[in-house]
């Protein structure tokens, strides 16, 4: 077994090579390795060591820890505090909303010389570009789907999938015509499809 200390910069550290030791140091003197050393952090700025992070460990400190577990932390003081929680996560958004606007005027205007978001927009052009944004994201999602859907008719184990589907149909006249039935065919025609189906 070995025991020795390390100065990591004004901290002093004791190394223990022993696990038999060290479980020793948290079961039979767990109330002395339990205490915290002091710092001018708990005396100037945690009221001289009297908050619950700096307090030394004691009847002090368990008092602060039961009062924090019952009047702070209990199930009944978080449910209380629901519609707190929900402004700050409303605020928060409305402010990452603001970051994302605020990058994409500064990007725009060094690419175009022109801003999409807030106050002095031309209103017809700054509905166009999110009309176009949100156009751009519903692309993504559907290729996203319909990629996959091909992907997995192509799949060595498409046994799983059904055969008689359509996209089925066109993957073998792809085979025959692979010029003219190409993926984006195919994908477009889904999409037709599957609109027509849904109305």
């Amino acid at each position: 077994m070995m025991i020795f200390s390390l100065r990591f910069g004004s901290r002093l550290l004791v190394i223990i090579s022993s696990p038999c030791t060290v479980e020793e140091c948290f079961t039979k003197n767990d109330i002395i390795f339990a205490n915290r050393r002091i710092f001018l952090f708990g005396k100037y700025i945690g009221y001289n060591n009297t908050i619950v992070t700096s307090a030394p460990y004691g009847e002090h400190w368990r008092n602060l820890r039961r009062l924090s577990a019952l009047e702070i932390f209990s199930p009944n003081h978080l449910n209380m505090f629901i519609g707190t929680r929900r402004d700050e996560i409303k605020i928060l958004l409305h402010r990452l909303l603001m970051f994302t606007e605020l990058t994409c005027n500064i990007i725009m205007r060094m690419v175009a010389g022109k801003r999409y978001y807030g106050e002095d927009v031309d209103f017809e052009e700054a509905k166009h570009f999110h009309e176009e944004k949100k156009l751009v994201k519903i692309k993504t999602k559907k290729e996203v789907i319909f990629r996959g859907l091909i992907d997995e008719h192509r799949s060595p184990s498409r046994a799983l999938v059904n055969k008689n589907s359509m996209i089925n149909h066109l993957l073998s006249m792809q085979k025959s015509e692979p010029e003219y039935y190409t993926d984006e065919i195919i994908k477009g025609h889904s999409l037709v499809t599957s609109v027509l189906q849904a109305n």
